[in-house]
């Protein structure tokens, strides 16, 4: 049964049942009050206020409740600890407004009033939920905090252990939250559980995630402020997820995207039902002070036609996309920004793409979009590849406008396991240091027209390694026995 508990207005009237709707105004007895910092907060504009402090449930059979853009929804709780939870379908039409608080004042932060809900920083989406939230491009949904509150957590998604879930927010405005204080969540969306029998798919189109006054205010640390989406699954469930992000913006945040998907028990274990598309969207995330990339993915993932910025004019200190998994990537047509100086101290640090070695990228033979960057250092145009690799095999292909660079490699983790790297023709490979060892296995089969080209670190002016290709072999032991071909190559102060 769905319950939505209002506002009391005196002592002798009591409000239950359906949710009822109250200008502000009349809850207070005036058009404005003063904050604990003497501010004052004009009440009027949150007419028609509906108070969410009980869960959301259908009570017509329908599995369905409906938010209207008629009423202004403040999440809240009685107290510090129990908030409302979605466990149906919730619809939340176009135009339609939801604020939240940090769950330690009352509305506006007016104290004295004798309002005893505190609007609550985390909309919770049970197993049982699920959120339809479809805005138009001239009536956005407006997620935000409210008033004077610094800001808010999130909405925190519960995956079901089986089933299929979907959950879709088009055209929606998610302003001031991210923020990592109390209850604590990831992002903006955070999703979470699930297993191996769960399905689920997100839609995120066309949506913006700004926590720039939080930032500009000082009102939290860089370190305290999220990401627009994170989708976490530290326990190797496997869930099947289905996941788009397209034409979106990320302003003023630690990171734009971020998943976390290996087991806790072994890093190099990655989700491979795990497919994300990341399409025409805008990362201006990386806030100074923050250490985090703009995006940071561990499953398969098709990264297109995306820009990159760094934080305001500044130097590159991360790179701007770090994909974790031993997955499938496809890289093509996007933009990254960085410093043009060259000066030291003002120099890009880091590479714009860094992927886990052992993944497949660009694997199909088919003509990409070039990816640009503007990067004129030693650092620019790179992929930077690291780790070793536990996979059967690997494919490399072309990802137009960059280069591959060898970081650190190794064909091998754990003893017997066969490990193939297959070097596309065309391509181009920096090397820093390349290990084929644990039966690892280098198949670099270039054409007279495409030749596969190897160019040490150093010629670049990168001198983090030895710029070589080392084959271990032992006679000993079966495992140690790396082997490479090469043909149709060229070799440029590569050992």
């Amino acid at each position: 049964m769905k319950r939505f508990i209002s506002w009391i207005i005196c002592l002798s009237l009591i409000l239950g049942g359906m949710p009822q709707v109250l200008p502000v105004a009349d809850t207070y007895g005036e058009e404005t009050a003063e904050t604990e910092t003497g501010k004052t907060v004009d009440l009027s504009k949150y007419k028609n206020l509906t108070i969410v402090s009980s869960d959301i449930e259908d009570e017509d059979g329908t599995g369905i409740v409906r938010w209207t853009k008629d009423k202004t929804y403040v999440i809240c709780s009685v107290n510090t600890v129990v908030a409302p939870s979605v466990k149906c379908k919730l619809i939340i039409e176009p135009g339609t407004t939801v604020l939240f608080g940090t769950g330690t004042g009352g509305l506006d932060g007016v104290e004295k009033s004798d309002v005893k809900y505190r609007p609550y920083p985390i909309f919770w989406v049970d197993e049982h939920g699920s959120i339809e939230a479809k805005g138009t491009e001239d009536e956005p949904i407006t997620f935000k905090n409210i008033g004077t509150h610094a800001g808010w957590n999130g909405i925190d998604i519960t995956l079901p252990d089986s089933g299929e879930v979907t959950d879709t927010f088009e055209y929606c405005n998610f302003i001031n939250g991210s923020a990592q204080f109390r209850d604590f969540t990831e992002g903006f969306i955070d999703v979470s559980y699930g297993t191996e029998k769960t399905k689920f798919n997100l839609t995120i189109d066309n949506c913006k995630f700004d926590s720039t006054e939080l930032v500009n205010r000082d009102i939290l640390q860089p370190s305290e402020i999220g990401a627009g989406l994170y989708y976490g699954d530290h326990d190797g469930n496997k869930v099947e997820a289905n996941i788009k992000v397209s034409n979106s913006t990320f302003k003023s945040l630690s990171m734009g995207i971020e998943a976390c998907v290996s087991a806790y028990y072994d890093e190099y274990l990655y989700n491979e039902n795990l497919k994300c598309t990341i399409e025409n969207n805008v990362f201006e995330n990386n806030i100074t002070g923050s250490y985090n990339p703009s995006v940071i993915w561990g499953g398969n993932a098709k990264v297109i036609n995306n820009t990159f910025y760094t934080m305001e004019g500044g130097a590159l200190t991360k790179s701007a996309l770090d994909l974790e998994g031993q997955c499938d990537y496809v890289l093509e047509g996007n933009v990254f920004h960085g410093s043009q100086s060259t000066d030291k101290g003002k120099v890009n640090e880091c590479t714009p793409i860094c992927i886990r070695f052992g993944a497949n990228v660009n694997p199909e033979t088919r003509s990409y979009k070039e990816n640009k960057c503007d990067y004129p250092t030693s650092y620019g145009k790179l992929i930077k590849l690291k780790g070793s690799m536990i996979k059967e095999e690997s494919t490399l292909g072309k990802v137009e406008g960059l280069e591959y660079w060898y970081y650190a490699c190794t064909t091998g983790y754990k003893n017997g396991v066969k490990s193939k790297v297959i070097f596309e023709p065309g391509t181009s490979h920096l090397i820093s240091s390349l290990e084929t060892s644990y039966n690892g296995e280098l198949v670099a089969k270039g054409t007279k027209e495409e030749p596969i080209k190897f160019v040490s670190g150093s010629s670049r002016g990168i001198d983090t390694g030895a710029d070589k290709i080392s084959l271990q072999q032992n006679s000993s032991s079966e495992y140690l026995e790396g082997k490479a071909t090469f043909e149709n190559c060229q070799f440029d102060g590569v050992g």
